[in-house]
């Protein structure tokens, strides 16, 4: 009885361990291409991600192009001012046959060396100077003026008028306003400005009947410390820049009755209406 119960027992113990080979290769059979697919899946999110951070890097670049461009084409702009600025210099300081001129605009700018000026206690004159080729002859000196009461030092600045080759043709006294201005050297443009006075002073402005005539002075054109104080910007190695303007458009120059030979001059001078193009092919 026992021995066919367990015959009994092993043959369906037998009949149910088939039963599970059956389905565990069954279900073997099933995974073996769920693996394969997880396997093809997981190749394909490796390259959908690999695109993805292709399309990624792609799309910073193309992105960043646009702005490397614009960066370029501005450092190229900036570089073009900045040769202009150059070639304007040269223009407004080049010589023409031995004479300075002013830009067309009127403008003319001199460097000082503020060290030397401060520490000499001498007086320094900037090279002589004509509105037009055949026009006044101007200069502007430049010393340090200590004021008694309170010992502040004060840049000096003196508008001179000299003898020049065209005096008979041109007009006299010189009524047009002069503005001298210690430039600043930044974008912000913050100038220390004086303009002339006649306030009665009409000999330093007059034909000049020597060799210079005498100085219209500003005595305290501004502080000494300003130009040096920190967070300022007027000294440039060394240096201040002072740009002389002589306006000969104002009005004031119906004080004189006479035309203004001078504008007449360079209206009809071909060498003065062809300095920028002659400059600029030399």
């Amino acid at each position: 009885m026992n021995l066919n119960y367990e015959k009994t027992h092993d043959q369906q113990y037998q009949r149910n361990l088939t039963e599970c080979f059956g389905k565990m290769e069954s279900l073997i059979q099933e995974i073996n291409p769920i693996v394969a697919n997880c396997a093809r899946l997981t190749s394909e999110r490796q390259m959908i991600e690999t695109k993805i951070n292709e399309l990624r890097t792609e799309t910073a670049k193309r992105i960043k192009e646009p702005s490397d461009s614009s960066a370029k084409l501005l450092e190229s702009i900036y570089q073009i001012v900045a040769n202009m600025d150059k070639l304007l210099d040269e223009i407004k300081s080049k010589s023409v046959g031995g004479l300075i001129l002013m830009s067309l605009d009127g403008t003319y700018t001199s460097k000082v060396n503020i060290a030397v000026l401060i520490n000499s206690g001498q007086t320094i004159q900037t090279e002589s100077f004509h509105s037009s080729q055949s026009g006044y002859k101007m200069g502007l000196s430049f010393d340090i003026h200590t004021d008694e009461r309170n010992q502040k030092r004060y840049l000096s600045i003196c508008f001179i008028i000299f003898p020049g080759e065209f005096d008979a043709i041109i007009s006299w006294p010189f009524v047009y306003p002069i503005t001298i201005s210690v430039m600043d050297l930044t974008g912000t443009k913050k100038h220390i400005v004086q303009s002339t006075s006649r306030d009665g002073q009409t000999v330093p402005f007059n034909r000049p009947a020597r060799n210079k005539n005498s100085l219209y002075r500003i005595s305290q054109f501004c502080l000494i410390d300003t130009l040096l104080e920190n967070g300022n910007n007027y000294v440039q190695d060394g240096y201040i820049f002072i740009q002389t303007h002589a306006d000969f458009t104002a009005s004031g120059a119906h004080l004189n009755s006479n035309p203004r030979k001078d504008t007449l001059k360079i209206a009809s001078d071909p060498i003065q209406n062809n300095i920028l193009s002659d400059m600029l092919v030399n």
